[in-house]
Order: structure tokens, then C-alpha cells, then sequence
């Protein structure tokens, strides 16, 4: 790191820390701290949920599949695409969710089902987020310490013993990621969230174009070639023989993203936060285009290290990085660190510090989001709950400034003892087993059937937090007895789960019904019981081709550009997929067809990408000057503070809630 690199991240942290002050004086009530007051626009939304729920774990999560997969994996995710035009133009499950106006999820369980349920399910809901959050500070920590080169200890003047540089930045990152929330909840949160998102895709364009200039596509090519001929990195229909991150894995992500859609509540506070639920639709229209950004700068960005580590034309950057990986005991950690450490050897001054304010900042804002929501869900479905107390504003934000910063001394904890021993994505897979099966049946189930009832919703979600815990437990039991790893993968437990959960949530509801029904329009704020202020824009005329697609009357014109765009896109490279995929399997294509496609496809991406950058940074620039301007005047009410409202039928007895 030269001085201009430190120059470049301490400007960027500074006027972060400045835009996040400055929300301190908005902080006037608990919908305040959980939801922004429901003010965020959909650049906002799409920007912050998605940086917030990154995070340097992320990216180095990706580096560490695509290290391994290759472009092959991002072919099997195009299997996705029919699903998301979908949700996003219907708005499945987010458009109900936000209409139902609660603040959390368990909110919205108690009003749904029953308030026992509630206590359940914050409790499980709870314990698993913690688990899963546990291992993102040392992740950071460890990126900061490699990347930089950094010594595992370190002496301070009149101190007897030395510091370990590990408990030390994971203690700073966790205080500024504490500190940013106490600001303004979750104010600050998403306005911290979004000035990070802006700066980072400038980044992930810059960094994908350096390393395709410094490596070369030949050299790219000719790397990807060294492969073993049944884990092909460029040809998809010829990568059986990749570990972990092959077809099954991203077709049970497919399904995964269907059913557990707004169950996972590391960013929950996002799901409520929204101006209304058009807005919150739009925001999931316009993500993916987002999302491509940080994906493409994974690929490109983990194969080009590939090359490098592998082709004698870089041998002597490859040996640096070598020697400080053989510091690093742990195989597992090792490959975490690989991609980051080959980056600090190349980047140039000045990208190295924008890529290291960037990973800073990614950290920050996924903690920041994380130790918000699983903070707040500890309060609000754990706490309060239990206790059957009415706080004033003052004493319920002071619990809940209280609970964050309770999660992240916990964090600090876990990090220091945890010894990680499964890729990044397949830790998060068998944790989020524990709670997203059962929670994605009742959401969908809760927002959608009328017949659901709270009695099924126990048994699914116990079932799946067995089927998680037994993941967690046994697999590191399985090697050490057996001297080989247990043959059921996280990903294909999580899949187990997931079906198991579904079943039961049908037919316990089936048998448990008894003939009634829940008021879903009630609950939803529909017909008599509409919000006015959720739906405040003069509404538009909608043919029917429009509504096929998912355009309603709240549709303004540059809303139907958008959703027509993305349909359109999105329908060629479905169509694209299922064409050069049932070719494939009738005649397989020759590797060189694949890498000539790759090289077109990554070359025009970098362009797009590029525009997107641009798009953002303008949109998610009005969403913060509007939200600082709504929070001026907007009007607190003091009882909107999570708890339940009558907001559907309730009968005298739990079967029919």
C-alpha cells in the first residue's frame, strides 16, 4: 500500500462516516431504527440489501467458487432467470410482505398465525442468524491480514505482552460497524449500505477490466485448459467432475430462491423499509441488473488469478503468493485467501486502495446490516414478546442499540474460537438449513393460502433445524472416523430440507384447517382496510399484455420501460440458455466454441456493466437527497413500534388462526 492508496481509502471512509452523522438527528422513533420510517426508494433498496447482504465474506466466497468452477458456473446460473423476471414482475411473496406493513417477520407470524408462534420462531430465527454471522468478522479480518501482509502479532509501547492482529481488527471493524448503527438504525444502515453499493460498482468494473488487461485472454484461455477434462472451466455440460460448485448446486439454489424468498432475515429490515410496496417491486425489478456487476467481477477476477497461479509467464508472482499462503495452516483458509492475496501482489497504486476501501467498506455494511437485524429480531420476537412489556420510544431504542451490541461481542467471541473446514457457500448452505426450509413454507404459505395454520408451521421448521444441526454436527465426525468426507454435501441437505418442510407444512394444514379460513385481504390492507400513503400515485390504465407480465396501475411510463426491458433481456438469454444447452446434449460443442463465446460475452458484460455503474450512481444519489428531505417532515407514530396489529380475522381458537 503506497500513501496514495491510504490517501484513497481514508477520503472515501471519511465521507462515509459524514453522510452517516449526519442521520443522527433522525433517529425520533422505533420505526425510525427498524425501517427507516418506511421512506427508502428502490435504487436505495436495491443497492443497500444487496451491499448489506455481501459483504467481504461474499466476495471472498465467490473468488473461492469461480477459483474452482470457473465460467462454467455462471452458464448454470442463467437457470435462474426465468425465475427471477418472474418474481420480480409479479412480486412475489416482497409485494404481499410489504403491504402487510409489519417490521419484522415475526411481526407478521404473530399476526398470520399466533403469538406463540412468534416466540418460536424468533427464538429459532435468532439463534440460526447468529451462527450464520458468526464467522463474517474473521473472514474480514483474515482478508485484511493477508491482503496486506500483515504480522499475526503485534507490540505496543508500555504493554508487557503483544496484540493478535486478528482480535484487533476484528474488534475495530466490529466497533465502526457498531457505531454506524447506534447513528441512525437503520437510517444510517441504508444510507451507509448505498454510498458503499455506488462506490463499489465503480470498483468491480475497474478491477474486471485491469485484470483481463494485466493476464490476457490467451493467457486466460490457455490457464482454463489445464483443468481436469471432467471439471472443464469453459465448457458447463463437461463439469461433473467439480466439487461442490457444480450443476446440482445452482439448481438447488434455483429452487431455494423460490421458496425461501424473503425468509432469510440477515437484511430484514430491508424487506420493510420500502415507500410503498410498488417501490419495493421496482427495487426487485432493477436488482439483477446490479447484480451482474459483482458477479462478472467474481468470474473474471478468479480466473485470471487462476491463469496467473498456473502459467510459467507469471511464475514469479506465482511463487510470492505461494510462500505467503505456506503461512497459513489451514488448507480451508487457504483457499478462502488465495484469490485476495494474488490481487495485493498485482493492483497497481491507487486500484489497490480503492479496492481495499471497498472491501472495507463491504465488511462494515454487511455487519452494520446483519447485527441491525438479528439486534432487532432479538428484541422485537424475542424479548418484548416474553417480557409483555410496552416500552416508551426512548427505552425501546435503548434495548435495541443495547441488543446490537450484544451480537457483536458474541461475533467477536465465535470468531476468535471457530476453525473454519467447509468452503464459504457451503457453511452459509447448512446453517441457513436450521431455519430457511420451515420459515420459506410459512411465508409462502402465510401470504398466500388461507388455510395455512400455525401447526404446521412448527413441524416444519423443526425439521429443518434438525436436518441443519445434523449438518453442523456430524459431517466433521463422518471424516475423522471414516478418513473421507460424508457423501451428502451441505447443498444437497439443505435440498432435503426443503422438501421435507414443504410436505409437512401442506399436510399438517390440511388435517389442522378444520373448514376455515384466514382474511388474507385484511392482513394485506387491501379493499376496506387499504393504506392510503401505500398507494399514493395517480394510477395508470394497464392493457392486458401488460398485466401479463406483471404491470399494474401503479406503473408510471419509465416503470414500464423497465419492466418491458427486463422481460425482454431476460427472455433472450433464457431462450439463449435452453437453445445452445439442448444442442449441447444432442452434439456436444467442441472446447473452442465455449471459449470463443466466453471471451464475446465477458468483453460485452464490461461494457454494460459500465453503463449500469453509471445508472445507479445517479439513481441511488436521488434516493439519499429524498430521504434526507422526507425524514425532515415525515410524521412519527409512536405505536408503530412492531407489534401485532388485528390486521385479518382471528378466531377464538388456535386451529383457526
Amino acid at each position: 500500500m503506497s500513501l496514495w492508496d491510504w490517501v484513497i481509502v481514508a477520503v472515501l471512509f471519511g465521507g462515509m462516516f459524514l453522510l452517516t452523522n449526519a442521520t443522527r438527528k433522525y433517529l425520533r422513533g422505533v420505526s425510525d431504527f427498524l425501517a427507516a420510517n418506511r421512506l427508502a426508494g428502490r435504487y436505495m433498496l436495491t443497492i443497500g440489501a444487496q451491499v448489506g447482504g455481501t459483504g467481504v465474506i461474499a466476495v471472498v466466497g465467490m473468488f473461492e467458487a469461480f477459483y474452482i468452477a470457473g465460467f462454467s458456473a455462471t452458464w448454470w446460473g442463467l437457470m435462474g432467470l426465468p425465475v427471477g423476471v418472474i418474481i420480480a414482475l409479479t412480486g412475489f411473496v416482497y409485494y404481499r410482505y410489504r403491504e402487510t406493513r409489519a417490521l419484522t417477520l415475526a411481526q407478521f407470524f404473530e399476526t398470520r398465525y399466533s403469538t406463540d408462534f412468534r416466540k418460536f420462531a424468533g427464538v429459532v430465527c435468532f439463534i440460526t442468524g447468529v451462527i450464520n454471522f458468526g464467522v463474517f468478522p474473521a473472514v474480514s479480518a483474515r482478508f485484511y491480514i493477508y491482503f496486506l501482509g500483515l504480522p499475526a502479532s503485534f507490540a505496543v509501547p508500555g504493554l508487557p505482552f503483544e496484540l493478535s492482529t486478528f482480535a484487533t481488527l476484528m474488534a475495530l471493524d466490529l466497533g465502526v460497524s457498531v457505531a454506524m448503527v447506534l447513528f441512525g438504525g437503520q437510517i444510517s444502515v441504508m444510507l451507509s449500505d448505498c454510498y458503499q453499493g455506488i462506490v463499489s460498482l465503480v470498483c468491480f468494473v475497474l478491477l474486471a477490466a485491469f485484470c483481463l488487461w494485466l493476464v490476457g485472454w490467451a493467457n486466460v484461455v490457455e490457464a482454463t485448459r489445464l483443468a481436469p477434462e471432467d471439471a472443464s472451466m469453459t465448457h458447463p455440460l463437461m463439469g461433473g467432475g467439480i466439487k461442490d460448485f457444480n450443476v446440482w448446486f445452482y439448481l438447488i439454489g434455483v429452487l431455494s430462491g423460490i421458496y425461501t424468498r424473503a425468509a432469510w432475515q440477515g437484511s430484514q429490515a430491508y424487506n420493510a423499509c420500502a415507500r410503498s410496496p410498488h417501490e419495493q417491486k421496482m427495487g426487485q425489478i432493477i436488482g439483477g441488473w446490479r447484480w451482474d456487476v459483482q458477479m462478472w467481477m467474481g468470474v473474471v477476477v478468479a480466473v485470471c488469478v487462476f491463469a496467473i497461479l498456473g502459467l510459467p509467464e507469471f511464475s514469479g508472482t506465482a511463487k510470492a503468493v505461494e510462500a505467503r499462503l505456506s503461512t497459513i495452516d489451514s488448507e480451508t483458509i487457504q483457499g478462502q485467501m488465495r484469490v485476495s492475496v494474488t490481487l495485493s501482489e498485482i493492483l497497481p497504486v491507487g486500484l489497490k486502495g480503492l479496492f481495499l476501501a471497498v472491501m472495507i467498506f463491504l465488511s462494515i455494511s454487511t455487519h452494520n446490516t446483519y447485527m441491525h437485524s438479528w439486534g432487532s429480531i432479538f428484541i422485537q420476537d424475542v424479548w418484548i414478546p416474553f417480557r409483555k412489556k410496552i416500552y416508551s420510544p426512548e427505552e425501546h431504542i435503548r434495548l435495541l442499540r443495547l441488543a446490537v451490541a450484544g451480537v457483536a461481542v458474541y461475533a467477536f467471541c465465535f470468531g476468535m474460537f471457530h476453525s473454519p473446514s467447509v468452503p464459504i457457500f457451503m457453511f452459509w448452505a447448512i446453517t441457513g438449513t436450521i431455519w430457511l426450509p420451515g420459515a420459506g413454507a410459512a411465508v409462502i404459505g402465510g401470504l398466500y393460502w388461507k388455510k395455512g395454520t400455525s401447526q404446521a408451521c412448527y413441524p416444519a421448521i423443526l425439521f429443518g433445524a434438525l436436518v441443519g444441526f445434523f449438518g453442523l454436527i456430524y459431517p466433521p465426525i463422518h471424516k475423522s472416523s471414516f478418513g473421507e468426507d460424508f457423501p451428502i454435501n451441505n447443498q444437497y441437505l439443505f435440498f432435503i430440507a426443503l422438501v421435507g418442510s414443504g410436505l409437512l407444512y401442506i399436510v399438517v394444514s390440511l388435517f389442522t384447517h378444520k373448514g376455515r379460513s384466514f382474511n388474507l385481504e385484511k392482513m394485506l390492507h387491501r379493499g376496506q382496510w387499504a393504506v392510503a400513503e401505500d398507494h399514493g400515485q395517480k394510477p395508470h390504465a394497464v392493457s392486458v399484455w401488460q398485466r401479463f407480465i406483471g404491470i399494474n396501475k401503479d406503473f408510471d411510463t419509465f416503470d414500464r420501460i423497465l419492466a418491458v426491458s427486463l422481460v425482454v433481456w431476460n427472455l433472450f438469454w433464457i431462450v439463449w440458455f435452453l437453445s445452445v444447452t439442448l444442442l449441447n446434449l444432442v452434439q456436444p460443442f467442441e472446447s473452442g466454441w465455449w471459449e470463443r463465446y466466453w471471451k464475446i460475452h465477458i468483453f460485452f458484460y464490461l461494457g454494460f456493466n459500465t453503463v449500469v455503474a453509471i445508472w445507479f450512481t445517479i439513481g441511488g444519489t436521488i434516493d439519499i437527497r429524498r430521504l434526507f428531505r422526507s425524514l425532515r417532515t415525515v410524521e412519527r407514530r409512536e405505536e408503530d413500534d412492531g407489534r401485532a396489529e388485528v390486521v385479518g380475522e382471528k378466531s377464538k381458537t388456535e386451529e383457526t388462526r
